[in-house]
């Protein structure tokens, strides 16, 4: 069966999808290797291209803040520090604004952008502003500007929407509060995103019926409720239960999974996938590509289920993930026609960005040799059958016995050597071997992704994942 769907709105959910871990920050053993690695990137490439942009040094400098416990005057200064560089850092009046105590925030906002149809400042100002008791100037100007004549409406709904989207890691009180407060300011599509994320929908399902937008008829509720029980039930923080629902919900459920097409339960599982290993993201515009949903039945089900049951770990075996993500598809499309598709398209994150193909037959790479490098294999594996004809394998073989044998890598393996010893556990090796290349575009994309993967497996402070939109930087409330 074939089917398709919009690309852009899948990134929105699954951006929407992903909240962090929960664990302490201080308590990962890890810690050296993320300040170490957050301080590599943090170096100033100093280049003189007229048109570089550096894509990594505010995620690099939030996380060595939060990793490496700074005062707020050594964070502030590091900071400022970026703010003053020829080439500033993308996002980072976003992070100087978060970070800002909320007494001197709104003094550091550089224009108010008077005129616009929603206030200045990006999501991490916004999410700490709530939590750090100006919800009431927030909303406030939120509303006045909303009230304003020739204000575009679209732009204030996806405001709103994105907006409770940085907030979504809130416990079910926090939440309830904050969506009064934006009720209360005729915030309704903040209240209603807000409230859905809750648990259980009640408090969701009444809002609703005091709104603007307040359903007409059963046809018109189970609309209104379909985005939430189908199209977020497996990715939503916090998945309703059936026997949660309110009556008139359980009745427009029960409709909404008994028209449920054939074969959606295939692309769900598509979605799941993604959301759990953003490595695996590039199956969605696959399937966009080719409505083969033999993907999401062969492939995407089964890795799920091994996540579910505990056999895979989605950090951990994000690589082993990936590279099987990669030999399904190879299996349900051919070799040919899978590498077309793969590499067909570039995935987002800070460039240089990889095509799909790369990032996965990389996956494949090291999923193959890392054993062997390590020392945990006896002998070199065969080339994998997967990996194109173009694929330098004798490249990252040459690098896994240099790791191996503890002999020096050839200047132009490096790059590799640095992921393979990353993935086998030596993390500050990694970063030295780094440190060796250089300032290079290559050197600081792997040196980012190295940093993404420490931080989810410490306390997945970077949310949601660079690979699938821009990191909203959070601070405990003060």
């Amino acid at each position: 069966m074939r089917v398709g769907f919009r690309p852009l709105l899948v990134m929105a959910v699954l951006a929407v999808a992903m909240p962090a871990r929960t664990a302490t920050v201080q308590d990962c053993a890890l810690v050296p290797d993320i300040v170490s690695a957050a301080s590599f990137l943090l170096t100033d490439p100093k280049t003189e291209r007229r048109f570089w942009r550096d894509h990594v040094s505010t995620d690099a400098a939030y996380l060595l803040i939060r990793y490496g416990d700074l005062s707020e005057a050594r964070a502030t200064a590091l900071v400022e520090d970026l703010r003053q560089r020829r080439v500033a850092p993308e996002r980072i009046q976003d992070l100087r604004l978060a970070l800002a105590p909320p007494n001197r925030r709104m003094a550091l906002l550089d224009d108010m952008q008077e005129g616009a149809s929603t206030p200045p400042g990006g999501p991490a100002f916004f999410r700490a502003t709530i939590l750090d008791g100006q919800a009431d100037w927030l909303f406030g100007e939120m509303a006045r500007r909303a009230a304003t004549a020739g204000a575009d409406r679209s732009a204030i709904a996806q405001f709103q929407i994105r907006l409770a989207a940085s907030l979504i890691d809130l416990d079910d009180t926090r939440l309830a509060e904050i969506a009064a407060k934006a009720e209360a300011r005729g915030l309704w599509f903040l209240a209603l995103e807000l409230l859905a994320v809750r648990s259980e929908p009640a408090a969701w399902l009444a809002a609703l019926r005091r709104s603007p937008m307040a359903p007409a008829n059963a046809d018109r509720l189970r609309e209104a409720f379909a985005p939430y029980w189908r199209g977020f039930r497996h990715l939503r923080p916090r998945p309703y239960r059936f026997e949660d629902l309110p009556a008139e919900l359980k009745i427009a459920a029960a409709a909404l999974d008994a028209a449920v097409p054939s074969g959606a339960r295939d692309l769900d599982a598509t979605f799941e996938l993604a959301g759990l290993v953003p490595q695996t993201r590039a199956i969605l515009t696959i399937i966009n590509q080719t409505g083969e949903l033999r993907i999401g039945r062969d492939v995407a089900r089964p890795l799920v289920t091994e996540i579910r049951d505990r056999k895979l770990d989605p950090v951990r075996d994000a690589d082993l993930i990936e590279a099987r993500m990669m030999e399904g598809v190879v299996a349900v499309l051919g070799e040919d026609v899978a590498r077309r598709h793969l590499e067909s398209f570039r995935l987002h994150g800070p460039p240089p960005t990889e095509t799909a193909l790369q990032s996965a037959e990389r996956a494949v790479a090291i999923t193959a040799l890392a054993p062997f490098a390590s020392g945990n294999a006896g002998e070199a594996p065969a080339r994998p059958a997967v990996l194109s004809r173009n694929f330098d394998w004798a490249g990252w073989r040459n690098a896994a016995e240099a790791i191996r044998n503890e002999r020096d890598v050839f200047p132009s393996y490096r790059a590799i050597a640095a992921d393979l010893l990353h993935r086998i556990g030596r993390h500050q090796q990694a970063v030295d071997g780094l440190g060796v290349i250089g300032q290079t575009d290559e050197a600081r994309r792997i040196g980012h992704a190295m940093l993404m993967r420490l931080d989810r497996l410490c306390a997945g402070l970077i949310w949601p994942s660079p690979v699938l939109g821009d990191p909203i930087y959070r601070f405990d409330p003060r």
